[in-house]
């Protein structure tokens, strides 16, 4: 595992650079017709949009587990 410390506003364009990222992979997902290159590109999608929920969670002050489907999201322990 890495822990990052990262300012709000780190935080925030992290967030945006990644949302503008998958916007992209969706877009090339839309526009590829070979089978093998749609599967890794929704594989990247998924795993993008996953990291966009911790990020998301993790400024708004909650700790997010998407790979654990029994978690919950609960407040992040203080550092």
């Amino acid at each position: 595992m890495i822990t990052m410390h990262l300012t709000s506003e780190d935080a925030q364009f992290l967030r945006e650079q990644l949302a503008s990222h998958t916007a992209h992979v969706e877009d090339e997902l839309q526009h590829t017709g070979k089978q093998g290159a749609k599967k890794t590109l929704a594989g990247d999608l998924e795993h993008l949009q996953n990291l966009i929920t911790q990020l998301s969670g993790a400024i708004e002050g909650l700790v997010v587990e998407p790979d654990d489907p029994a978690a919950e999201q609960r407040p992040a322990a203080d550092s």
